[in-house]
């Protein structure tokens, strides 16, 4: 039963971030600034200020730069 809390936690927060998706493109529509700016502006800005994480070895961040970089290569290929 103790679980249940953070697992709410993680579940409010997934929403949250779905909600912020879904109002940056019907933002970006009216202003004309891409969606994803704004996306990433917001994601810098809730960064700064939650400072309870700590930040990632450098290690995983080449990986997962790597695995960005493959998908956006796979997709550029598709089309």
């Amino acid at each position: 039963m103790a679980d249940i809390h953070p697992f709410g936690a993680v579940v409010a927060i997934a929403g949250a971030i779905g909600l912020a998706a879904v109002l940056s493109s019907r933002l970006s529509s009216l202003t004309g600034i891409p969606s994803r700016a704004l996306f990433l502006a917001g994601g810098a800005l809730a960064a700064n200020l939650v400072n309870e994480f700590e930040a990632p070895s450098e290690k995983f961040i080449e990986r997962l730069v790597t695995v960005a970089v493959v998908l956006i290569l796979f997709d550029g290929g598709m089309h």
